[in-house]
């Protein structure tokens, strides 16, 4: 049920979801959504990125969307 896909833009990458990969347990434990970041950051690291910034919008917290961009 994760559903990404990769949007590519100018200002960098970012996966999106059109579903929460947490479901319902992201809105009552919003810190899933800082664990998530923190894996997607450490991956990109362990992958030889050079930007490891991760930015996260997230359906638990009220955005249209689970976003992590990079």
């Amino acid at each position: 049920g994760f559903a990404a896909t990769a949007e590519n833009s100018p200002s960098g990458s970012s996966l999106v979801s059109s579903t929460c990969p947490f479901g319902d347990a992201a809105v009552h434990h919003p810190v899933l959504c800082a664990v998530d970041r923190g894996l997607v950051s450490g991956m990109l690291d362990g992958m030889g990125s050079t930007n490891t910034m991760v930015k996260l919008t997230s359906k638990a917290r009220g955005d249209d969307s689970c976003r992590t961009s990079f």
